[in-house]
């Protein structure tokens, strides 16, 4: 019998989906209480780091949301040799996409300034808008919601550039395929940059000084990803120079970003308090997405068979950026 902790919050339907699983005895623990991290061959939730070391008999770990940097980046936490890791990449990338694309639009067309003014009484035009239409799009991080968002452009006609680990042409939505280290030649080339990357030591400030100067006045920059990718005080400095000429950030670092920071007064700068991918329990359809993920794991996992998602221990943040750099 196979021994089974779901530590995320079930409904009925969910339970009924996983309980028909044949070989699995369940708990439901949200608290991840001692005596069940004991007991559990298999955790469906987010075990907290500390707690890891109570998991004596844990084979695999089913992480409800994407990033796992909680277990792969902090020095002070040691994930259990032999463990199998899996995450939940792809519930987000469409979802997180609108945001986007949404945000875009909204600085293309001077929405906060707009909004600004609308609050100040002022009726005058800020000049032509923008449009996304022919525009060159670049994609730092193909991955599940880098891919998303160049769907999305597409119907605009945009030139779609990713920028990930290898060259090796990823065909749609993108036209053309580079890596991290020609990041200096493309951004000049870009309307608008998409940063999707995840949280790893090969991801620490990607976007900085140097990378910023290289943007075009007009263009936009923004960041759905995790806010290390950014430098945030190069970031202020280059708002306040025009270059880039506005940003929308749903990430920052540090997060939350303090009441009196400087970014918090640019006025082409757009925040939002990570809420562009609202996660599992929170979104029905991620949710859904989520619970099946575990349901078809846990069966592949009774047959031996590879999961979906697979995080191999000792190359997690590996594994991560396969789609990135």
């Amino acid at each position: 019998m196979t021994h089974v902790l779901i530590g995320v919050p079930a409904r009925a339907e969910d339970k009924a989906l996983w309980e028909a699983v044949p070989g699995c005895e369940f708990v439901y623990d949200e608290a991840f209480a001692a005596q069940n991290l004991a007991w559990a061959d298999v955790i469906f939730g987010p075990v907290p780091g500390k707690k890891l070391a109570l998991c004596t008999r844990l084979k695999w770990l089913q992480y409800p949301f994407a990033g796992v940097e909680r277990y792969c980046l902090r020095s002070d936490i040691t994930f259990p040799a032999g463990v199998t890791l899996t995450n939940a990449t792809g519930a987000f990338g469409p979802r997180i996409a609108e945001y986007a694309l949404a945000a875009v639009l909204g600085l293309y067309n001077n929405f906060p300034q707009y909004r600004d003014m609308q609050r100040a009484g002022g009726t005058q035009a800020l000049g032509m808008p923008l449009s996304l239409h022919g525009d060159t799009v670049l994609v730092i991080g193909a991955g599940d919601i880098g891919t998303a968002f160049a769907r999305l452009t597409r119907p605009f006609g945009c030139r779609n550039i990713a920028v990930r680990r290898t060259r090796a042409p990823l065909g749609e939505p993108f036209d053309e395929t580079y890596t991290l280290r020609e990041l200096p030649a493309l951004l000049p080339q870009a309307d608008t940059v998409l940063c999707a990357l995840p949280a790893t030591r090969h991801t620490q400030h990607v976007m900085g000084a140097e990378q910023f100067a290289l943007m075009k006045k007009a263009s936009v920059f923004v960041n759905v990803g995790r806010g290390s990718a950014v430098d945030t005080d190069a970031l202020v400095a280059a708002l306040q120079a025009g270059r880039p000429g506005a940003a929308a950030l749903d990430v920052t670092d540090p997060e939350p970003l303090p009441a009196n920071h400087p970014l918090r007064q640019c006025p082409n700068a757009f925040l939002t308090p990570h809420i562009a991918g609202l996660s599992f329990g929170h979104r029905p359809e991620v949710t859904d997405y989520v619970v099946h993920l575990f349901e078809q794991n846990l069966r592949r996992f009774l047959a031996g068979q590879p999961l979906q998602e697979y995080l191999k221990q000792g190359t997690i943040a590996d594994r991560l950026i396969e789609n990135m750099e």
